[in-house]
């Protein structure tokens, strides 16, 4: 997340303090965006460039703006752009920039701005409710399916080093094979954890807007869920399922980096010895 501070020469330590600081206890990655020098022929246009490329502005200590015209030209024009601004003052506590940080970095305006219709009209906002679950079980199903995909790609990558025991990958051959299945597998197991993590995401983000919509209903069957299982913070009652699973990947991974690793120096012993060891029919006989 950009975020584009205006400030005096003078107080630019104590800013970049003020914003990192925040970053690390919102836990939020955070680019900053600072003019080191208001000088030059250029500045305006560099200016230019960084407020237009900022999500948000931070205005520090403006009670020391008054005798700058450059920085107010940048307050100025971050209005004119209508950019997300936030003043932190000599006197301030810095609640308030954390608490527009967090909105700002979780898009949590426009999140509300999005359930702006006639919260009255229950039909439609039960038809839309029904259209978020659908999707959300139908996603669960995905999930499935992708995790089937990849344990019978990687499966099969393993079965099929068994080439190597037939003696027509024999040699050299066999290694390379190995080599190869290896390499393979390790980007398999980093596109399918990959995966598994952006339709947890995605899935939170369903039941953000499913529960947003349940606060126009009677009854909020899913919160209650959630709550009654602890909300995520009492082990014994849930643990996450996307956590769990997210470790199969790594596992797989875990045993192809292994394999390369002892591959590449098998490989690298038999071009020097020119004699073949026991490895590579141990790991093919295994993968049969």
């Amino acid at each position: 997340m950009k975020v584009f501070v205006i400030h005096r020469s003078r107080s630019r330590k104590n800013a970049l303090k003020v914003v990192r600081d925040a970053g690390k206890k919102l836990g939020i990655p955070l680019e900053l965006v600072i003019l080191k020098s208001s000088l030059g022929s250029g500045w305006k246009t560099k200016a230019e460039q960084a407020l237009q490329a900022a999500e948000l502005i931070l205005v520090y200590h403006p009670e020391e703006f008054e005798d700058s015209p450059n920085t107010s030209w940048e307050l100025q024009r971050a209005g004119d752009l209508k950019k997300d601004i936030v003043e932190l003052g000599v006197e301030n506590d810095t609640n308030h920039f954390h608490d527009t940080l967090m909105r700002k970095y979780n898009f949590q305006d426009e999140f509300d701005g999005c359930f702006t219709g006639d919260q009255c009209d229950q039909q439609k906002a039960f038809d839309l409710y029904k259209v978020m679950v659908d999707t959300s079980e139908e996603l669960v199903a995905r999930r499935q399916r992708v995790n089937t995909f990849f344990v019978t790609i990687i499966g099969s990558l393993i079965a099929l080093s068994g080439l190597a025991q037939s003696g027509l990958l024999g040699g050299g051959g066999g290694y390379l094979f190995l080599f190869l299945v290896s390499v393979a597998g390790i980007v398999l197991c980093y596109s399918w954890q990959n995966q598994l993590r952006n339709y947890g995401q995605l899935n939170t983000a369903k039941f953000k807007v499913i529960n947003k919509l349940e606060e126009s209903f009677p009854s909020q069957i899913f919160n209650a869920e959630w709550i009654a299982m602890g909300k995520g913070v009492r082990p014994k009652k849930y643990k996450s399922f996307t956590r769990t699973e997210q470790v199969v990947p790594y596992l797989f991974g875990s045993i192809m980096v292994g394999l390369l690793l002892l591959t590449t120096v098998e490989w690298l012993l038999f071009e020097k010895s020119g004699e073949q060891s026991s490895f590579v029919w141990l790991i093919t006989y295994l993968g049969v």
